[in-house]
Order: C-alpha cells, then sequence, then structure tokens
C-alpha cells in the first residue's frame, strides 16, 4: 500500500473514530475499536449499532502488536530516509492514541504521544531539519490531539481529575506557550478548579518570559474573579512600560482604557495610548466612545478630529 493511499485512509480511520466518540452512542467505544482495528488490519467489517457487541481481547492483542510494528516502521523510515509523509505520521499518531486509550488507558494514550512528540523534536533540534517546517506544524498538531484526548476522556469520564488535563496543558505550554487554544484550555480548566493565586502565579511567570500581548491579555483576565483595581491596573503598567514590546499593543491599551474610564481616570491614559499608537484608529476612535466621561470634555473631541485629519486618518462624519 502506498504512503498517499496508506494516508488517506488514517485520515478517514481518524475522523470516523472521532465521530464515534463525539457521538456517546451505543457501543461508541466498541464501534471505535473495530474502527482502529481496520487501519493496521487493513480490512473493515461494518457493524450494526443496535447489537450488543464487544471486541474479543484475542482482537486487541493482535490489533496492539501490529499498531507496535506499523509504529516502529514508520519511525524507522523516517530515520534512514524520510520516505513516510510527516502528515502520515501524525495521523497515525492519533488513531494508535485512540486505540490504547479504548483498550488500555490514558495514561498509556499519553505515553504513546510524549514518545512522538520527543520522537519529532528530536529532528527539529538538528540544524539539518530547520528547513522542514512541517515537522514543526504537525508537533503544534499532535499537542493539540494530546491534550484534545484528555478533555474527551474529561467529558466521558466524570471521575476524571482535572489535574490529568493540568498536566498535559502545561506540557503542551512548554512548547508552545502562545498557542490561543492550549491558552484557552488551561484558563477554562483553571478557572473551574480556580485555587487561589495559582492561575495568578502561573501566569506572571509566563509573562515575565514572554512578550506576547495574548498572554498579558490572558493574564489580565485571571483578575477579573477576585483581583484588586491595584493590582490589575499594575499588570497594566507593566505590559505597557515603554522597555516592553507590548507597549505598542493597541488591544492592551483598548483595554486599559476600558478600565481607567470605570476608574473615572481614563483621559491620561488615552493620550498615552496615542503617543504609544498613532497609527491604530482604534485608538484614536476611543475618543468619541467616551463622551460624558467625567474628564473628557467636547472641545477635545473636536481638537482630536483636527489631529486625525492631519494625520490622514478619516471619519464618515463629524462626531459633534
Amino acid at each position: 500500500m502506498g504512503n498517499n493511499t496508506y494516508d488517506k485512509i488514517s485520515i478517514l480511520v481518524r475522523g470516523y473514530t472521532e465521530l464515534e466518540i463525539e457521538s456517546n452512542d451505543k457501543n461508541w467505544d466498541q464501534i471505535s475499536i473495530s474502527i482502529l482495528l481496520s487501519l493496521v488490519e487493513k480490512q473493515f467489517t461494518p457493524i450494526k449499532k443496535k447489537r450488543n457487541i464487544s471486541i474479543p481481547i484475542s482482537s486487541i492483542v493482535r490489533g496492539r502488536n501490529l499498531y507496535a510494528a506499523e509504529y516502529t516502521r514508520m519511525k524507522n523510515l523516517i530515520l534512514t530516509s524520510m520516505e513516510t509523509n510527516i502528515s502520515n505520521f501524525y495521523n497515525f499518531v492519533v488513531c494508535y492514541g485512540y486505540f490504547e486509550y479504548l483498550t488500555g488507558s490514558i495514561e498509556k494514550a499519553g505515553i504513546i504521544y510524549k514518545e512522538s512528540l520527543d520522537f519529532l523534536r528530536g529532528f527539529l533540534s538538528k540544524p539539518s531539519f530547520g528547513m522542514y517546517t512541517d515537522y514543526n506544524i504537525y508537533e503544534e498538531k499532535l499537542l493539540l490531539s494530546y491534550v484534545s484526548l484528555y478533555r474527551t476522556n474529561k467529558i466521558v469520564n466524570k471521575n476524571t481529575p482535572p489535574s490529568m488535563l493540568r498536566e498535559a496543558l502545561e506540557f503542551a505550554m512548554e512548547r508552545y506557550p502562545t498557542n490561543y487554544v492550549f491558552l484557552t484550555m488551561f484558563f477554562e480548566n483553571e478557572y473551574r478548579t480556580y485555587i487561589s493565586g495559582r492561575l495568578r502565579l502561573f501566569f506572571d511567570q509566563i509573562c515575565a518570559k514572554s512578550e506576547s500581548s495574548l498572554l498579558w491579555l490572558f493574564s489580565l483576565i485571571t483578575e477579573t474573579k477576585e483581583g484588586s483595581s491595584n493590582r490589575k491596573k499594575n499588570l497594566f503598567e507593566r505590559a505597557l512600560h515603554p522597555e516592553q514590546k507590548t507597549s505598542r499593543s493597541v488591544q492592551i491599551w483598548k483595554e486599559y482604557i476600558k478600565f481607567q474610564k470605570q476608574q473615572g481616570k481614563v483621559s491620561g491614559t488615552y493620550y498615552r495610548a496615542l503617543r504609544s499608537t498613532p497609527w491604530a484608529k482604534d485608538i484614536w476612535m476611543e475618543g468619541f466612545r467616551m463622551i460624558g466621561s467625567v474628564d473628557m470634555e467636547v472641545e477635545e473631541l473636536h481638537q482630536i478630529v483636527g489631529a486625525m485629519a492631519e494625520k490622514e486618518i478619516r471619519i464618515r462624519t463629524e462626531p459633534i
């Protein structure tokens, strides 16, 4: 079977399995195992969902051996000739992970994912493989599948401790700390099981190492639950310090303006934002949204319109 054909089949098997898991219908687990076995046995027998079925232990043991053998073969091909398509390897590993999860445990599936990620990182650490950007892309996709499996396990198995998902997400964010999906899943998981200070400490540490606006915004969101006004202001000032690359983040400035408007001290912050991001029309327009604020007069808005005209930043009509 050619690599292209095998790749298409592995995509089909992965997608079919994920549909069955998400459906949570009768016999979904046994049907999923049957689908996954078809990838390594190279044959598929349709199963009627209404019947009570059980995959024989002998078939599971044989399937586990076939998966292990195919996994080793793929890695050897990549090491010796790079003949195996990385997309094929990715889809196979996801299927292998599902098989170990459904026939063994989430921990066994995690071992497969971690071993595969270590294998890919071995290539990424070699200068000679720097040109293969596909490896970076599929490493991140593999991490996403890894943490998604833990989230699926949390939905299917109500007794799954949140610490399992947290461990998987921390593992993923060591490599891709600014991945929006990882950050969102981590934040949601921690927010549901909030332990005072832990989420705050995590973002304090990660923001100290990175200059990503996204991380600072997530750090600010953590304060919406129990953070004080002084704490929020301090975070904004740290993120917008002139020596920080995030000092030119339009989104952080917009959030700071919104925060200061609630405090009734918006004017000074607004003009600081204009000086830091003079090209950003969104920041200029914030002035018009502050009509009626305690420290923003109508005359100031006319001056803003004049300054916008000088910079050829246009608005459709006079705001006043």
